[in-house]
């Protein structure tokens, strides 16, 4: 593709380079201008999509070119090598050609002869434009102008008439005209500026003569056989570096053969780091696991993606194997997202051996198990929360039984005692807190067995109505509601749920001690494999409270449903841990799920899922709330 020069000329490469360069800009703002003069004049023949369609396309090869030259031009560190740079940019015309060849099969009219002629011209514009700035690179003037003449060519020949036939063969005949005349220019331009090496090399070579001329015959000696030295000495380091470069390109040959077909078909990682755990090489699909460009990561460190942690444990791990030339296996490690978000990645890797049996670095595979370590951990926390329920249920049992009789003692001696004693009123406080403690063994023999929830179709609308009259009932808090009226309804136990909105609303309530605005919404929602916020698919309920409180820290959100957990002072009316406990058990019971947000200072949301009834409009059954009126008007009453 990259013929810019014959062999033996490599040294006019940086010019080549710079003259091509030069008129890249041009080049690149005469394609946006003529696309867009093509896109109008040709806006009322075709359909705007595919117009607009084909100018995107254009547009986004031209910006990606520009891109590539501003950044070879104003980024001096990172400027690529001449031949680097030759290469991307006959990539780019290459792909250029391909856009601009699309026009006429896109655009070409059987009916609008003037249209024909048009796009004709357009490219034959292109084409005497491309012959100057793509002269040196030969190759790649006769695939572009393959590209834009060849399709056109055949549409006008495939028509038949005399008329076309002549276009045809006239549009041929143009381009072979202008690579007779590309040619030409390469090869002035090629004799120019060899003359110009020549003649550098040559006035160089006269001051140098001149220099030695002053001289005396002995060190013109002494500096001959300096020389011959020299230049012996350079010829032996010419040819091992070509050497190196040779054995380099077959190496090269050979990986890219053995891993193009695993990249191309893997989702997984691939990588390959030296010794000192810099990735040389990473396959594109690192950007769909950690939003990384794959030439982002090449130079960096393994572990510079990890949290410290993991990158602490990571390097201990990657020293002790390096040491013994050892492969990693299974090693489950924490990588940070490009936007800050946690995967959980999968290594194996195997080590690269040089031909001296020299470690020299690994090669492997990341893959992402983050899905897989979350349903894991959600499995060992269902489990661990039935057996903290069987706990909780056994004790709660006994102790209620116990409370049974503390109450009747009390009673009896309150019976026994003056009325509005002193000793009256601390029998009268313990059996308020007494209360407390029979409501909080409710809870936990909620927790513990689900209260055996009595399905039967429900108006979930009226019910977070419901929940939040007596839930926000004599507080500063506002609640501000978004529940449709079509709101499907669900097979749930009516007094669970409305335990479980009422928990949910009070948390809400008292992280807000000095009043502020509460959001409930309800939505309906069909969950599907793509999904992984409900344990099964189908049509759900999805009911969210979102509250404008202290919120929770990331580090305690995981323990959130624990039982006995809580961010809140302990005591009788707060802070006992058993109220999103109890929910997520009441939720697990009835088949749905139960998520938790929050983040400090700004607030917290909590929604769960409940199975639909059917995909019908919410109808409220006999007896139910009728929820007529305004959501909101109602919350503020309450």
């Amino acid at each position: 593709m990259l013929q810019p020069v014959k062999k033996g000329e490599d040294y006019l490469l940086p010019e080549l380079a710079e003259h091509v360069s030069r008129q890249f800009p041009a080049a690149l703002y005469t394609s946006f201008l003529l696309s867009a003069l093509m896109v109008l004049v040709l806006w009322d023949l075709f359909p705007a999509r595919i117009l607009l369609s084909w100018l995107t396309t254009v547009y986004t090869v031209s910006l990606l070119r520009l891109m590539l030259y501003h950044r070879h031009r104003r980024r001096p560190e990172r400027r690529l090598s001449p031949e680097q740079w030759l290469r991307r940019y006959a990539s780019g015309a290459i792909l250029s050609g391909v856009v601009w060849g699309a026009a006429p099969l896109l655009f070409y009219s059987g009916k609008s002869p003037q249209t024909n002629v048009f796009i004709a011209f357009v490219l034959g514009g292109l084409i005497a434009g491309a012959s100057s700035s793509m002269a040196p690179l030969k190759a790649t003037f006769r695939i572009f102008i393959s590209l834009i003449c060849l399709p056109l060519s055949t549409l006008f020949i495939i028509r038949g008439d005399s008329l076309h036939l002549a276009m045809g063969s006239m549009l041929l005949i143009y381009g072979a005209a202008y690579l007779v005349i590309s040619a030409n220019t390469a090869r002035m331009i090629l004799e120019s500026l060899t003359l110009r090496n020549e003649n550098i090399l040559e006035i160089e070579e006269h001051r140098k003569a001149e220099t030695q001329l002053r001289l005396t015959q002995k060190d013109l000696e002494k500096t001959v056989a300096r020389r011959t030295a020299e230049l012996r000495t350079a010829n032996e380091e010419l040819s091992r570096e070509i050497d190196e470069r040779l054995q380099a390109e077959s190496r090269l040959r050979i990986s890219e053969e053995r891993y193009r077909n695993l990249v191309e078909s893997s989702s997984d990682w691939i990588w390959e780091m030296d010794r000192d755990g810099r990735y040389t090489y990473s396959s594109p699909s690192v950007l769909s696991i950690l939003g990384y460009a794959h030439q982002e990561v090449l130079g960096c460190r393994f572990y510079s993606f990890m949290p410290p942690e993991d990158a602490k444990r990571a390097k201990d791990i990657f020293n002790a194997n390096k040491s013994g030339g050892k492969p990693f296996e299974r090693l489950i490690s924490a990588y940070l997202n490009k936007d800050g978000a946690e995967r959980i990645i999968e290594t194996n890797g195997e080590p690269v051996f040089d031909d001296a049996d020299t470690l020299v670095g690994y090669r492997g595979i990341n893959r992402d198990i983050t899905l897989r370590v979350k349903h894991e951990e959600e499995k060992r926390k269902v489990e661990h929360m039935k057996s903290l329920g069987l706990l909780a249920g056994g004790i709660a049992h006994d102790f209620n039984n116990l409370l049974m009789t503390v109450f009747g003692n009390i009673e009896l001696a309150r019976m026994e005692i003056k009325a509005d004693s002193n000793a009256e009123r601390r029998l009268a406080n313990s059996l308020t807190a007494m209360e407390q403690a029979r409501k909080l063994t409710g809870q936990l023999l909620t927790f513990s067995r689900g209260g055996s929830p009595i399905l039967e179709a429900t108006s979930i609308r009226n019910l977070i109505l419901d929940s939040c009259r007596f839930a926000l009932s004599g507080t500063a808090v506002r609640c501000e509601y978004d529940v449709p009226e079509d709101l499907w309804m669900a097979d749930v136990d009516s007094n669970q749920i409305w335990q479980v909105l009422n928990n949910i609303l009070t948390n809400a309530r008292e992280a807000m001690p000095d009043g502020g605005t509460l959001w409930i919404s309800a939505e309906n929602v069909t969950l599907t494999e793509m999904d992984t916020t409900a344990p099964v698919l189908g049509n759900f309920v999805k009911v969210s409270v979102r509250d404008q409180g202290v919120g929770v820290s990331k580090k305690d959100i995981p323990r959130v449903f624990d039982p006995y957990f809580s961010t809140k002072i302990r005591g009788a009316q707060q802070g006992t841990g058993i109220g999103l406990a109890v929910c997520h058990s009441i939720i697990e019971k009835h088949g749905g799920s139960i998520l938790f947000e929050s983040e400090p200072g700004i607030g917290t949301t909590v929604s769960f899922f409940l199975h639909a009834l059917s995909a019908g409009p919410n109808d409220a059954p006999p007896g139910g709330s009728t929820g007529n009126g305004n959501p909101e008007d109602q919350c503020a009453a309450a």
